[in-house]
């Protein structure tokens, strides 16, 4: 302690000296913006120049914290220029200590700015991901503010030669090494050393496989289609990216969603790397729906996923729709015999789940007792009107899709001279007028 004292009289005297020469200032702060760890003691030295012997001398000199007069006890004269100020319990974050001349009036002779805070706490929880040909890249946990700038260096040191060393340095919690400084067949261990102008500290070295913390970039899926003539399945293919881990086990995740109800689900693939592509069958699916599939894939044995794939949408086949239409029809009183005017209108039963999208209606008719009369025609409308003779008729409506045709839905159009009792009920749905027809 002696040698130490001793030591930091011959800096204030020195100082003292030099500031004689060179400085303008009544007086100097020794040491000058000083950084102490927060709760210990800081002591202090305020050196008056000479011209202000013999009149005025340390005896004279008073001292501030910030604005706060300090109490005399904690004052010491250590000869005729020198006084010294001790501050118990530094607490501040950042302080101002002044030294004033006090005589008639207080003058300021120098100040200084104190700071406070802490040596960096131990790193703890090293964690690393390792993106192949392209960076490997760790982070960890720093512990409490410091209030100081602490700087990191993270070494990565060969297991079996630990002498060999490389290392990057960084004022934040996280480091990397760029390829192709990054090799994929060595085993590391990885240690954190913090340092700030209080002092410094090391983790562990902390042993991390690298095929264990692989990230790769996400998959591209080249197509989801459909098989011609398979309904209920979609065929997904996908390729994976350039930079990958030479490893011959992976596994994808392929997320598949149904767009009619938002239903998600997920299947897991087996991959050989070999030909860097992917494919697997959806199957269970809906007919005629529109699905949205997603990939990520993981190196087996890694912790990392890969991020999802941009989505890509596919359709399922189509079947023939397997509900008959709703058929109605309207016949308008007409003078003429031979030209009565029948008008048919219907409305596509809804299927769950659907069956596809119907494209049109095709519309068949043919007096009851000429079978081989019958007319066909086509209709992308919910309605048509035909021109009957007053022979009875037999009148079909079927939808129809790429995939087939509904069940025919059959109505019975009576001759004119049938005695028929026609009542009409009126019904509105939507806005659209429809018209029930009874014979009794």
């Amino acid at each position: 302690m002696e040698m130490f004292n001793s030591l930091i009289w011959m800096f204030v005297l020195l100082c003292s000296s030099v500031a004689d020469e060179n400085s303008i200032t009544d007086a100097d702060i020794f040491p000058s913006s000083p950084k102490i760890e927060r709760g210990s003691p800081l002591k202090l030295f305020c050196v008056l120049r000479k011209s202000y012997l013999p009149q005025r001398n340390a005896s004279h000199i008073i001292w501030k914290l910030n604005d706060e007069l300090i109490a005399s006890e904690n004052c010491n004269i250590v000869n005729e220029t020198v006084s010294s100020v001790t501050i118990r319990n530094f607490t501040y974050n950042t302080a101002y200590v002044k030294c004033l001349m006090n005589l008639d009036k207080e003058q300021l002779l120098a100040h200084t700015e104190v700071k406070s805070g802490f040596r960096p706490d131990r790193p703890e929880n090293i964690s690393c991901i390792y993106f192949y040909k392209d960076n490997l890249t760790c982070t960890w946990n720093a512990g409490r503010e410091t209030s100081f700038t602490t700087n990191y260096t993270l070494y990565r040191k060969l297991m079996n030669s630990p002498n060999t060393v490389s290392s990057c340095q960084n004022t934040t919690e996280s480091c990397s090494f760029f390829y192709p400084n990054t090799p994929y067949d060595r085993d590391f261990c990885f240690q954190v050393e913090a340092k700030n102008v209080l002092g410094s500290s090391s983790s562990d070295c902390i042993h991390i496989p690298l095929i264990k913390i692989e990230k790769f970039a996400p998959p591209e899926i080249l197509s989801v289609k459909k098989i011609p003539g398979i309904k209920q399945l979609l065929t997904v293919t996908w390729k994976m990216p350039e930079k990958i881990f030479p490893s011959k086990h992976l596994i994808c995740q392929v997320q598949y969603r149904n767009l009619y109800s938002n239903f998600t689900k997920f299947v897991n693939v087996s991959l050989n790397l070999e030909n860097k592509t992917g494919s697997c069958n959806l199957t269970g699916l809906w007919d005629s729906t529109d699905y949205s599939v997603a990939i990520q894939c993981v190196n087996n044995g890694s912790a990392f996923w890969s991020g999802w794939s941009g989505e890509k949408k596919g359709s399922t086949e189509e079947k023939a729709p397997s509900g008959k239409v709703d058929l109605w029809r309207v016949i308008e009183p007409s003078h003429s015999s031979q030209n009565r005017s029948v008008h048919l209108m219907w409305k596509p039963l809804k299927s769950f789940p659907p069956s596809g999208r119907i494209l049109g209606y095709k519309i068949q008719y043919f007096p009851e007792k000429k079978t081989a009369l019958k007319r066909t025609n086509n209709s992308t409308e919910k309605k048509i009107t035909l021109l009957l003779n007053e022979e009875a008729h037999i009148v079909s409506v079927t939808a129809c899709n790429s995939a087939g045709e509904s069940p025919e839905a059959i109505l019975r159009i009576p001759s004119t001279d049938e005695k028929s009792k026609i009542s009409q009920c009126h019904i509105f749905l939507n806005n659209e007028k429809v018209v029930f027809i009874t014979s009794v």
